[in-house]
């Protein structure tokens, strides 16, 4: 049987995006009867297990780009690895060496754009059935990342300017009677609030790529390097309109965000993510499986 290990990361420093992706990966192999063992870094302990992953065949990481990696490479020995890599046009690499990674040429590399752009399940599926009915001028979040303080001066700078919106933050499932934040009525409430927006506020991880998916205009403010690539890069792409640096927001920002927001939404927009992004990661996955286990 092949054995697969999975090594992601969730935590206030880089958020959980990379977490929700590889969970969607997991479950899908999963499905496929393969063997798959997940084990999260997060920002208490970047060390992985000593041969944690010593019965996988291979191990795919899915890591946030300027995480430090030395701490994690002795743990992984001599398995083929696939390195998931979401910023700019690369999608993912393999057979890494792991002495450079993440910053080495990878023997293969496979460019393929939003065409690999992952969304949950859970989003999908609501997509299809829940009739969407705007009752906020905007809902913001910026997950568990460091930024979430910012987002509370945002989400109480725009209060003040008379906008009615919400803010998904710890604290708001709570609210809600919700104490488990990643149980399945998070999860619900968390969509259905999303489809609530006239306008998301996002960073430029996972959320953005859901709202882009659900046809909600989102405005972004990226968080590093690697955000502030996919987003201009998601701009050039037609599917964003308006960027904004969290580290410069001023009374004039806060102004041109509520016109952005209060304006009348059009359609110039493209549809440029259709959901099936982890369908075809998963291909290539077993693809390189195939090819390997067979060399």
């Amino acid at each position: 049987m092949t054995k697969i290990g999975f090594l992601s990361y969730a935590g206030k420093e880089f958020g959980s995006g990379h977490l929700v992706r590889s969970n969607v990966l997991v479950n899908r192999l999963k499905n496929l009867e393969i063997y798959v063992e997940l084990h999260v870094i997060n920002d208490d302990d970047r060390k992985v297990p000593p041969n944690i992953f010593s019965s996988s065949h291979f191990i795919i990481i899915d890591l946030p780009y300027d995480l430090q990696i030395n701490e994690i490479i002795p743990s992984i020995q001599n398995q083929i690895t696939i390195g998931l890599d979401w910023f700019g046009h690369r999608l993912l690499d393999y057979n890494i060496v792991l002495n450079d990674y993440p910053y080495s040429t990878a023997k293969i590399e496979v460019y393929g754009g939003l065409q690999y752009a992952i969304v949950r399940p859970e989003i999908l599926e609501i997509n299809k059935l829940v009739k969407r009915v705007k009752t906020r001028d905007y809902v913001l979040t910026f997950g568990r990342s460091v930024a979430a303080n910012s987002g509370e001066e945002i989400h109480r700078r725009l209060y003040e300017k008379g906008l009615d919106g919400e803010i998904i933050n710890p604290g708001f499932y709570e609210r809600n009677s919700i104490f488990d934040s990643n149980s399945e009525a998070a999860k619900k409430l968390f969509i259905s609030t999303l489809l609530s927006a006239k306008t998301i506020l996002t960073s430029g991880g996972a959320t953005l790529i859901e709202s882009i998916f659900l046809g909600i205009e989102a405005i972004s403010f990226p968080l590093n390097k690697q955000e502030e690539q996919f987003v201009e890069y998601l701009r050039k792409m037609g599917c964003l309109k308006h960027v904004f640096s969290i580290d410069n927001m001023n009374k004039e920002a806060y102004s041109v965000i509520k016109g952005l927001i209060q304006e009348t939404k059009s359609n110039e927009l493209q549809e440029c993510i259709d959901g099936l992004g982890a369908d075809r990661i998963v291909c290539i996955i077993l693809e390189i499986v195939k090819k390997f286990s067979n060399s």
